[in-house]
């Protein structure tokens, strides 16, 4: 399979987003189970996941992404505005969810079987999504350079 430095850095740029998404999650979930977001623990797992994205793009983009990029064309132009496409859709459907969530939670006279929604919570759903939208770009991008 022969595929392009630009599609090499896509490919890269979609394992490193999952791999430290991945981390971050599942070790802050260990700690706290996502209910606060100012301890010292929080702090180094931010610190180790910066440590790691930096150490894991350097090693990578080192190893497997060795020839120059090309300039972009109208088609690269068109992939990369497709992504950026999906990605925005992506995005508002999950604010939409989001904001449907706290505003049914807040409504609501009848017990509720959603769980409560606070600050930190909410600020974990908000970068899940954010995650989400970036593996949606990529994962377009992607598709399209294969269907092109």
């Amino acid at each position: 399979m022969d595929i392009s430095a630009r599609e090499k850095n896509i490919w890269l740029e979609l394992l490193i987003t999952i791999g430290i998404s991945v981390y971050y999650f599942f070790k802050t979930y260990q700690l706290n189970g996502w209910s606060e977001v100012a301890s010292v623990e929080m702090g180094l797992v931010v610190r180790n996941v910066i440590f790691i994205a930096i150490v894991a793009t350097v090693i990578l983009y080192t190893l497997f992404s060795r020839q120059p990029e090309e300039d972009e064309d109208e088609r690269d132009k068109l992939i990369k505005a497709k992504g950026n496409v999906c990605a925005y859709y992506c995005l508002t459907l999950c604010c939409v969810f989001l904001v449907g969530h706290i505003f049914i939670n807040e409504i609501s006279m009848l017990p509720s079987r959603l769980p409560e929604v606070d600050g930190a919570f909410l600020a974990h759903l908000l970068l899940i999504a954010l995650m989400l939208t970036e593996v949606v770009k990529s994962s377009t991008q992607l598709v399209a350079y294969r269907k092109h």
